[in-house]
């Protein structure tokens, strides 16, 4: 069912997976560096080594076009509910794709389709130390080797996170998608809490919408609205 294949270093795994000759209908790209990995709108994903970076490919996946876009949040799902037997109560999922631990950024999600398939690109700081990380990106960064002061096995953690990914793949594809989104919404740190949106704009995110996107209601307006993709920060 799926094809796995391990690299010492590569410039990114999602632009490989892009030209991938699939036999499967999983295949697994990992590598222990990533030289030029980036996230959501082209921004760069530091990935020093210790971390993990690796992307799922799903070929033809049986799923409406329309569902795509819930497969960033599934994909949270799994992260949150898999990590979590190593940080129990620490992990929340900040819409749409990243994973926090004690509230800082641990793990990141870009999640792209391409002609026959769907790419999932994954990185976590999982052994790097803070100080491995750029220094611009340090203060609202977190690892796991930071807070566990101890490394975790990389292969025990992609074996665990790629059983449970392909898991709730599957339970997208036939139509548990409600489901999904409990589990979503259960770990969100963002439900009621004062948030400002790119433009600017201040209020309060009211909750998520059948599709997965963002419902909030601005400070200044009397109903709420959805909004369906860019970035969500945190009132301080």
């Amino acid at each position: 069912m799926m094809d796995s294949h391990y690299f010492d270093e590569i410039d990114s795994t999602n632009e490989l997976a892009k030209s991938w000759d699939l036999k499967k209908v999983f295949t697994l790209l990992s590598t222990k560096r990533q030289t030029q990995g980036h996230g959501q709108r082209g921004r760069a994903w530091s990935a020093p080594q210790g971390n993990l970076s690796f992307s799922l490919i799903w070929k033809e996946p049986t799923i409406p076009l329309s569902d795509r876009a819930r497969i960033s949040l599934v994909t949270g799902v799994s992260l949150v509910l898999t990590l979590s037997e190593y940080t129990p109560g620490m992990l929340s999922l900040k819409w749409p794709n990243d994973l926090f631990l004690n509230g800082k950024k641990v793990s990141g999600i870009l999640v792209e389709g391409f002609q026959d398939r769907v790419i999932i690109g994954i990185g976590i700081n999982l052994n790097s130390q803070l100080e491995d990380l750029p220094i611009e990106l340090q203060k609202n960064s977190e690892t796991f080797f930071h807070v566990l002061n101890k490394k975790l096995s990389e292969e025990e953690v992609l074996e665990k996170l790629t059983i449970n990914l392909i898991g709730h793949l599957s339970s997208l594809s036939q139509g548990h998608w409600d489901d999904l989104m409990k589990d979503y919404s259960k770990y969100s740190c963002l439900i009621n809490k004062k948030v400002q949106l790119e433009d600017g704009r201040r209020g309060v995110v009211a909750g998520f919408g059948h599709e997965g996107e963002l419902i909030f209601q601005d400070e200044s307006k009397s109903s709420p609205e959805s909004i369906v993709s860019g970035s969500v920060f945190l009132e301080k």
